[in-house]
């Protein structure tokens, strides 16, 4: 009966009409979809839950200003907040590619940040001033790093469990749930009228925001993956070190350009229409001193007669090899 009406409130939720909407994941995980759907969207609206509780531009910030943290940590948060958890994926997707089953790192990462956020709490609680500012850098850090790999293995999860047209709706009504979800804690902290920067308070958010990751790592841990691809994956990090350090394997276009350059007066005699035509005083005795562009322009039985001119009456000493094809070294 629960599986029925999990179907069916996905239907309903999904508008699920088109019978080729799983055609991009195998038939046994289609059958799944229903209730990975739903535990998808309960573990992604606890953590944006917790991310709210937790967040380094509001709580946080408010929180090292009532431990005396120095503010140049406080203006630490935000960068260690999001580089680091972008910029340990490109070691990190190499680690993730090579488990079949990916959800456990996803929950490994997310009891990770229960920990690291938990810490936080503590350390408001027990400390103050500089050192306080450091342990909660510190926390942060790891905080960052456990939420990469938890985003990496949350891309790989939803594209073997959920149907590509699907994807899009499970983090939409993640967004919205938590959003409202975001207002109520709001406005009952509000009702309560906590006291503003008593370590109580922080230690109170901190702990319920380290129960959402924990209870969203349960959620996530019950989703229906079936075994993926192992192979393919690279260290990112590595393969761009070593591209930066390539170099060219030959020398030979340098040396055809400098070439071209310094033999750039005979490659127009032996082209003109290449370089817009010339006639007897671009080369020998008569050459004209304007430049090419300067000059005027000749029609085009103009230029094959000077064409013929030059080559038979202006070139003396010049090689076959330099003359346009079929014409004669001297008339």
């Amino acid at each position: 009966m629960a599986t029925t009406l999990t179907d069916d409130l996905y239907a309903k939720l999904v508008n699920e009409e088109d019978a080729r909407v799983c055609r991009e994941i195998p038939d046994a995980a289609c059958r799944e979809v229903p209730k990975n759907f739903f535990l998808l969207v309960g573990s992604y609206v606890l953590t944006k839950l917790g991310d709210s509780l937790a967040n380094p531009k509001t709580t946080l910030t408010w929180m090292m200003d009532a431990i005396g943290a120095p503010v140049a940590l406080t203006g630490l948060l935000v960068p260690i907040r999001e580089s680091g958890s972008l910029i340990p994926q490109l070691v990190i997707a190499a680690f993730v590619r090579r488990q079949p089953i990916r959800k456990w790192v996803w929950v490994i990462g997310s009891l990770l940040q229960a920990f690291a956020v938990m810490a936080m709490g503590l350390i408001a609680w027990c400390l103050s001033g500089v050192a306080a500012g450091v342990a909660v850098i510190a926390s942060l850090t790891v905080f960052s790093l456990a939420r990469g790999l938890s985003s990496v293995a949350a891309k790989d999860v939803i594209g073997k469990t959920i149907p590509k047209t699907r994807r899009g709706r499970v983090n939409g009504f993640s967004a919205s749930v938590a959003g409202l979800a975001t207002l109520g804690v709001g406005a009952a902290l509000v009702a309560v009228g906590v006291d503003d920067g008593a370590p109580a308070t922080f230690l109170a958010l901190l702990t319920g925001a380290a129960t959402l990751w924990v209870a969203a790592a349960g959620l996530y841990s019950r989703i229906g993956e079936w075994r993926g691809e192992t192979e393919g994956g690279g260290n990112a990090l590595a393969d761009g070190t070593q591209n930066l350090r390539r170099r060219p394997r030959s020398r030979q276009p340098a040396h055809r350009l400098r070439s071209r350059q310094q033999h750039g007066h005979w490659d127009r005699a032996a082209d003109p229409w290449r370089h817009g035509g010339f006639g007897a005083g671009d080369i020998g005795p008569h050459r004209d001193p304007r430049p090419v562009h300067a000059r005027p322009r000749r029609r085009r039985d103009e230029l094959v007669s000077a064409r013929g001119h030059v080559t038979r009456s202006n070139l003396d000493g010049v090689t076959p090899d330099l003359l346009p094809a079929g014409e004669p070294a001297m008339a």
